[in-house]
């Protein structure tokens, strides 16, 4: 009779059973999340009929947060966000996803569940109304797409970046070598402008209008998006530990910032994590910049 009574109303009993233990969970279309509300005392054994719960429950290093099912019967844990890996894929709940790389969307709200598919590199949003998953459009907010131009000589990283800023500002004429000879003042005939960087302070002056669009420092992310939303690329100055370099950050797209790197024949995107590194380094400079008061003329050497 007793064992009738247990198989009749069985769910019913493990349901209690989970209520009496102070847990909340989560059946999401791609795993079981199961959030602590306080610490639970251990039993010997479990037999919840999820193997990985029961291994979950009886690891006396139980701790607060989100679990979830790995897929391969095992569990992960995040504290601040909620995760699980599964065979070539990965599902994200409410949290900041520039952790997850370049192509994460930059979007999440509190409850969004997104689904990234490592084959086709993209992301996928649940549809909570209609219990499907969508397609994540490519988020971007990039002033310019114009590959960088490559610094002839090693200090030469100035005079690149403002031939590239040059044709943003409406001075395509001017190139490297017109802002270098021009900058340190040579004449027409006198071969090619000897291999001299510029000082950053005196160069922005005489080329530039520029915004000191932050508060403090450093500028914090926001501050910096805000820039190049508002269509003004940010000129950086890196301190490498030998030599200052000079580089241009020129949009962010989905948990990337894209740079354009002189020394680079080609776009350098950088991780949150990344630029925040660089804005936490002695020797760095940051300005946005709105426009160009000089476009030298073509040098003839």
């Amino acid at each position: 009779m007793k064992t009738n009574l247990f198989k009749k109303y069985w769910k019913q009993l493990f349901l209690l059973l989970f209520l009496s233990l102070n847990l909340c969970v989560n059946f999401t279309p791609k795993g079981i999340t199961v959030g602590v509300k306080q610490l639970l005392a251990q039993e010997d054994d479990w037999d919840t009929g999820w193997e990985w719960i029961d291994d979950l429950l009886e690891d006396e290093s139980f701790t607060h947060g989100t679990f979830f099912s790995d897929g391969n019967g095992g569990f992960s844990y995040c504290p601040d966000c909620a995760w699980h890996v599964e065979i070539d894929e990965v599902t994200v709940y409410g949290t900041d996803m520039s952790q997850f790389g370049i192509n994460a969307p930059d979007i999440t709200g509190a409850e969004d569940l997104f689904h990234y598919i490592p084959t086709s590199n993209t992301w996928d949003l649940w549809n909570y109304t209609y219990e499907i998953w969508t397609p994540v459009p490519v988020v971007n907010h990039v002033i310019t797409s114009n590959p960088p131009i490559t610094q002839t000589y090693t200090n030469w990283c100035m005079y690149a970046v403002a031939e590239f800023l040059a044709d943003i500002f409406g001075c395509a004429s001017s190139d490297q070598e017109d802002y270098a000879a021009n900058y340190l003042n040579i004449q027409n005939g006198c071969g090619t402008p000897p291999n001299t960087p510029a000082s950053w302070s005196a160069f922005l002056s005489s080329y530039y209008t520029t915004s000191q669009f932050y508060v403090g420092w450093p500028p914090t992310e926001q501050e910096i998006k805000n820039a190049l939303d508002s269509g003004m690329p940010v000129l950086m100055r890196t301190w490498s530990g030998s030599y200052y370099h000079n580089w241009v950050v020129v949009g962010y797209q989905n948990g990337s910032y894209i740079a354009m790197d002189p020394a680079s024949s080609s776009s350098v995107n950088y991780t949150s994590s990344q630029l925040n590194t660089f804005l936490n380094t002695s020797g760095t400079a940051v300005q946005g910049v709105t426009g160009m008061i000089n476009c030298p003329p073509n040098y003839v050497p």
